[in-house]
């Protein structure tokens, strides 16, 4: 199962929606280089998408990160970000991930 959008993702996971194990990877409009950038994104989404399970969220997103399971297309291009208007969070192929210049 591939995900492709951190903050939903996460916390689908946390609110035991999706099985942490099933998880394949996860595709992020993000552009996290270092730890510093990683807790910034983190704090920021602790205060919006997971502000119900911070701590939870928190741990399992470092926990995916750490393993290599958040892919960035942005680390490789800064003008791409995911198009997200259809709002599918989970996919079965990393082709049904789309990807645009902004």
């Amino acid at each position: 199962m591939i995900g492709r959008s951190l903050s939903f993702c996460i916390r689908d996971i946390a609110n035991n929606e999706v099985d942490e194990s099933d998880v394949e990877m996860i595709v992020s409009s993000t552009r996290i280089e270092n730890n510093n950038d990683l807790e910034e994104v983190l704090t920021s989404y602790c205060d919006s998408y997971w502000y119900e399970k911070p701590d939870k969220c928190k741990e399992i997103a470092k926990r995916l990160y750490y393993s290599g399971k958040i892919f960035q297309p942005r680390l490789f291009d800064n003008a791409l970000s995911q198009d997200m208007r259809d709002m599918i969070i989970w996919v079965n192929n990393i082709d049904e991930c789309t990807y645009y210049p902004e």
